[in-house]
């Protein structure tokens, strides 16, 4: 239950704000002052973790364990115009549309070795940060993560099942749900994004082929993100409802939907989304 949740982190206490806001890097570092007896498995920097630690006796365990991760990469145009409107929208959608053919006018002229290189590139820069099976050890860890509001430009956090990475290979027959939030209108994205992390964890999206969730910083847009393992056609369906119902999405903002497959294809988890209807 979300309510049991909010209980436990304020039992963990509230966490730590302002210093290292503007860091390309997940605040891992603290971590370690966690208390010794949190079932936290806090990843070094060259040996990350591979299992998640057990749920103490007293705890509250979570239905399968979860990992976080961090990545940094250079921000990237948006062209999301769902949140735009006005006399410029039409002016906008060409830009948007102009801006998707030379992505994948990019994406074709690539080579097998650059999709590699770029696969291993994100890989390298991929920071696992901590394994944890309970509410408790969820709380702990949560507690000394920056805030959106906080991270940089380019800053991703992922929160996957069990101990797989956050790559479209890892799930070749899922997708993808993105929400794309504006930083300038209003939405409180910090909020959003704490609201659906703890759906997931607390399994009440009700699908157990969410695979993970992920928060994306860009320069004018908030992207959340639902991973699903299989794009199955009732699957997608029940999920996309589950992400309206949990931020009350008013007619005219879009979820948007993207197979795995083409992620692979154009090499962008979010360019070349579509609506899903």
């Amino acid at each position: 239950d979300a309510t049991i949740f909010f209980l436990v982190m304020e039992t963990h206490g509230t966490p730590p704000t302002g210093e290292g806001a503007q860091q390309q890097h997940a605040p891992t570092a603290a971590a370690a002052a966690a208390p010794t007896e949190a079932p936290i498995t806090v990843a070094p920097a060259q040996a990350p973790a591979t299992t998640a630690a057990p749920a103490l006796a007293n705890e509250s365990p979570l239905q399968t364990p979860w990992t976080a991760w961090f990545a940094f990469s250079p921000a990237q145009p948006t062209a999301a115009l769902q949140f735009r409107k006005g006399k410029k929208a039409k002016k906008q959608a060409q830009l948007a549309a102009a801006q998707a053919a030379a992505q994948a006018a990019q994406t074709v002229s690539m080579s097998p070795t650059s999709v590699k290189r770029r696969q291993e590139t994100y890989e390298a820069h991929l920071q696992e940060l901590a394994s944890f099976s309970s509410l408790e050890g969820f709380a702990r860890l949560y507690m000394y993560l920056q805030r959106p509001s906080q991270l940089a430009t380019g800053s991703n956090y992922y929160f996957f099942r069990g101990n797989v990475k956050p790559m479209w290979e890892s799930y070749p027959n899922g997708g993808c749900f993105i929400v794309k939030v504006p930083k300038k209108g209003g939405f409180n994205y910090s909020a959003m994004w704490e609201d659906l992390l703890i759906a997931a964890l607390a399994e009440q999206l009700e699908e157990p082929d969410v695979a993970g969730v992920a928060l994306s910083i860009r320069k004018t847009f908030v992207l959340l993100s639902v991973w699903v393992a299989e794009d199955q056609a009732d699957t997608c369906r029940r999920v996309a409802e589950k992400i309206r119902a949990l931020f009350q999405l008013p007619s005219g903002e879009q979820v948007e939907y993207k197979p795995h497959q083409v992620s692979m294809r154009d090499q962008s988890t979010y360019h070349n989304a579509l609506k899903f209807d």
